[in-house]
């Protein structure tokens, strides 16, 4: 059995590593062998062109610690389909909503890379997203609360209201009032209660944010201090979201949020990396005793983003339509992709691409980035300039 060779680029790098295919490998389709490749992570290889052959790479942005991952969780899994799934997932909690987003190690060319992200879209979020102020939380009205004020409850004895009692939990301390109706009456102990509620609030100094997080803490608070500077107070807020304490309020600034976000994974996706795949290889129809020469090209998503061409090897030899295969890829990615992109995926694979014997099955997937991209990276939306001001996307490592 002829052993079949994958050279696989990987991203930003420009390096290059020769591995021979296993079995099972041999045995998958072209359309199963390039959705693995397009999810699986990349692999580091022994040789690399140098950083000055390939300008996407940053030689700024140093290698992360994998540190402070709160509201970043890594997932490692594999699909039904046996293909693996290598990603970081972002989610943050900000008043009773779940923000989500998914960086994938194929997309991003490594786990650095996307680590990288992923941190960035997390401290996106927490500037963008408010935490509930404890003065806040203190005042949701419970779905269960039946008196209409957050803290203030019936005593109930034998289906009878026995009293109204004022609770109020701080800094790890319940403080309660209780007021009988044998004493006062009903709507008085009631209006009692609420009273002492108010007088608690006041007292206790509820001015921090309900996080669980030291950094997340210190971000809310240098981003939002003017929240804790006006309590209650939701008057003038208009470019602050979903931070206010009554459900109606939230409800009329939820558009608002909503815009933030999709202005927010607009932004993301505008400067995530993009890809150039080839794949070439040769393999043998029996039934008519002859070879095919197989090549196809895209952005190497596997499903619609790649274009396929084959040529039977019998009148003419493989060397003799390795220049045909070429133009068709050349044609190809540059209508796609343009000449600038097409020039440098030639220049630093063309040699490698006619080095390739019939025997060898190449892959190569080329990351690179648009023009433009490194400054996109320092403008967030215009919208998002007041809460996002000297914010950047990190540039991607090799």
């Amino acid at each position: 059995m002829v052993d079949r060779v994958s050279s696989t680029y990987q991203p930003l790098g420009a390096s290059l590593e020769f591995r021979y295919l296993t079995e099972s490998e041999q045995d998958l389709s072209l359309v199963e062998r390039q959705e693995q490749l397009h999810n699986e992570p990349p692999e580091i290889s022994a040789c690399h062109l140098s950083n000055k052959d390939s300008p996407a790479i940053s030689q700024e942005t140093p290698l992360p610690s994998f540190q402070n991952a709160y509201g970043v969780l890594r997932v490692d899994v594999t699909r039904p389909t046996g293909t693996p799934a290598h990603l970081w997932v972002v989610s943050v909690t900000r008043h009773g909503r779940v923000y989500n987003r998914n960086f994938n190690d194929a997309v991003y060319g490594n786990k650095e890379s996307a680590w990288l992200m992923a941190v960035a879209y997390r401290d996106a979020l927490l500037r963008l997203f408010p935490p509930y102020t404890r003065l806040e939380r203190c005042t949701q009205v419970d779905s269960r609360n039946t008196s209409g004020v957050a803290g203030v409850f019936a005593r109930y004895y034998k289906e009878h209201i026995k009293g109204w009692t004022a609770m109020l939990r701080s800094d790890g301390v319940e403080h309660r009032r209780y007021f009988s109706v044998k004493e006062y009456g009903e709507e008085k102990a009631k209006a009692l209660a609420i009273a002492a509620r108010q007088e608690l609030l006041a007292h206790k100094h509820l001015n921090g944010f309900v996080t669980i997080n030291a950094s997340a803490t210190q971000k809310a608070e240098a981003t939002f201090e003017r929240l804790l500077q006006q309590g209650m107070d939701t008057g003038d807020m208009s470019d602050m979201g979903d931070v206010g304490a009554s459900a109606a309020v939230q409800d009329e600034m939820l558009p608002k949020a909503q815009r933030r976000l999709e202005l927010l994974d607009g932004w993301f996706d505008a400067v995530r990396p993009r890809f150039m795949q080839l794949n070439k290889r040769v393999y043998s129809r029996h039934t008519k005793n002859h070879d095919i020469l197989d090549i196809s090209v895209g952005d190497g998503s596997p499903r619609g983003g790649m274009q396929r061409r084959s040529w039977t090897i019998q009148r003419r030899s493989y060397e003799e339509l390795m220049p045909l295969a070429w133009d068709f890829a050349r044609n190809t990615l540059t209508e796609r992709f343009g000449s600038a992109c097409w020039q440098e995926f030639e220049r630093l694979y063309q040699s490698v691409v006619f080095a390739s014997t019939r025997e060898q099955s190449v892959c190569i997937r080329h990351r690179y980035e648009p023009p433009g991209h490194a400054a996109l990276r320092c403008a967030p939306p215009a919208e998002l300039q007041p809460m996002l001001a000297g914010f950047k996307i990190p540039a991607l490592v090799s």
